[in-house]
């Protein structure tokens, strides 16, 4: 695998970059409590962060992990769409009357294959039917 796309590896830094955010106010905090001169400022600056930034840290977890779910759900559905796409094409291809329509075929091909989803899996799938096309027309 390639590490997915580049959307994916963006979404992973943009995670790590809030979570480590997160982590930074929680040190910035009790950096600060500990330069505090009162017992009783220290106490409401750690309270503070506990009641605001760990629900905080909580929800940014959870939010990472649905909004990963619906990432995949709404990739493996473009995917599902692509291939019956890819199928309807090799369909028309097969059933063209004339050169027309199955140049019309070939030229949806070719346009799904820039699809920007596609992975090498795809990719090679997109490139074995197009090579099959150009090799039956050589024929």
């Amino acid at each position: 695998m390639n590490g997915g796309t580049q959307r994916t590896r963006t979404y992973s830094y943009n995670a790590v970059l809030l979570v480590g955010g997160i982590l930074f106010i929680f040190a910035a905090i009790f950096f600060i409590a500990l330069l505090a001169q009162g017992e009783e400022t220290q106490r409401a600056l750690l309270d503070l962060s506990g009641q605001v930034l760990g629900p905080a840290l909580a929800a940014t977890i959870a939010w990472s992990g649905v909004s990963r779910t619906i990432r995949n759900h709404r990739r493996q559905e473009i995917l599902k769409d692509w291939h019956a796409n890819v199928r309807w094409a090799c369909e028309a291809y097969q059933n063209a009357k004339d050169d027309v329509g199955q140049e019309l075929a070939v030229a949806i091909l070719g346009t799904l294959d820039s699809h920007p989803e596609l992975e090498e899996p795809e990719q090679a799938l997109i490139d074995a039917v197009l090579n099959s096309i150009m090799l039956n027309r050589q024929s």
